[in-house]
């Protein structure tokens, strides 16, 4: 929060007071042009203004006057800090070298792991499940394209043993009954699809038998 801070005023001096400076001085601005703003509703300068806006005003007159200062403190003012943290900032790091609580490995391979594509099960699955990896299934459904193809089919009698009311479930249910598969993502914007895919979590999960039967249909 700090080092937020520190930025965050930094950057209002540069707009508040150093920018003004140095774009007066590169424009050769002389204080009778900058006396020459006209009158506030013709009774007064831009001097004669109250109040923070006044005063801002005033002040930032009198260092456009002055930028070699002004770029001198500005020089002094990085070199503080830079002071300032060699003294204060001893012993903190801002990308310390410490091992991760977790590590998250993405594998990408040709394919996906859904009741019609099961060459995940052969190598992958079983070497997560012997070294205690947690797996994510990000397409079960091989990216609509199953469901697309199953359109119009009537479901198997297996879907009725297992509960499934439709082929998203039936095929959700193979995938997220391996022992090996701790989450799967379905993935869908419609309300009504999700409640049934939700379904797929309900009733009796499939054993290894089972699970053979079903990959069978495919």
């Amino acid at each position: 929060p700090m080092t937020v801070i520190i930025t965050l005023a930094a950057s209002l001096g540069m707009a508040l007071v150093f920018i003004p400076v140095l774009g007066a001085a590169l424009a050769r601005f002389r204080r009778g042009q900058i006396n020459a703003v006209p009158d506030i509703a013709e009774t007064g300068s831009l001097y004669s203004l109250v109040g923070f806006t006044g005063g801002y005003i005033r002040v930032l007159g009198t260092l456009v006057n002055h930028p070699a200062k002004v770029f001198v403190g500005l020089l002094l003012g990085i070199g503080a800090s830079y002071a300032a943290y060699g003294v204060f900032g001893r012993g903190v790091e801002f990308f310390p070298s410490i091992e991760p609580e977790f590590l998250q490995v993405q594998v990408q391979a040709r394919g996906d792991f859904s009741i019609d594509e099961r060459d995940a099960e052969d190598d992958i699955l079983p070497f997560c499940a012997a070294n205690g990896i947690a797996t994510l299934i990000n397409v079960p459904f091989g990216g609509g394209g199953l469901l697309s193809r199953l359109n119009g089919t009537p479901l198997p009698a297996l879907a009725g043993d297992l509960g499934c009311t439709s082929w998203a479930q039936f095929c959700l249910k193979y995938v997220i009954s391996h022992p090996a598969v701790t989450c799967a993502i379905p993935g869908t914007a419609n309300p009504a699809h999700m409640a049934d895919i939700l379904a797929a979590a309900e009733g009796e999960m499939p054993d290894e038998a089972t699970r053979r039967d079903m990959a069978e249909l495919f």
